[in-house]
């Protein structure tokens, strides 16, 4: 990563944005936290050229989590479109 990029973490560690907390001690309702999450989605979509009718979801578990999910409930939807057609 760039040195600049480095500091600027450094930096926002103990005191994000002049917040006087770093991420970590956040509430996920905060304004702050949720400036951040909008930036992080509009980042991605942006970066991965997501289109607007597809859902961003930030999870924790990782990939276990996410083939948990994915083959037990995210697709139910599909899975009843394809049996109808």
């Amino acid at each position: 990563m760039p040195e600049e990029v480095l500091r600027e973490a450094a930096e926002e560690m103990l005191d994000y944005k002049g917040s006087g907390m770093s991420v970590m001690e956040m509430s996920h309702r905060s304004k702050v936290y949720d400036t951040i999450i909008k930036e992080a989605e509009a980042d991605l979509r942006t970066l991965l050229n997501i289109p607007d009718n597809y859902k961003v979801l930030f999870l924790q578990g990782g990939a276990s989590l996410f083939c948990t999910k994915s083959s037990s409930g995210c697709g139910e939807n599909r899975m009843r479109s394809l049996r109808k057609e």
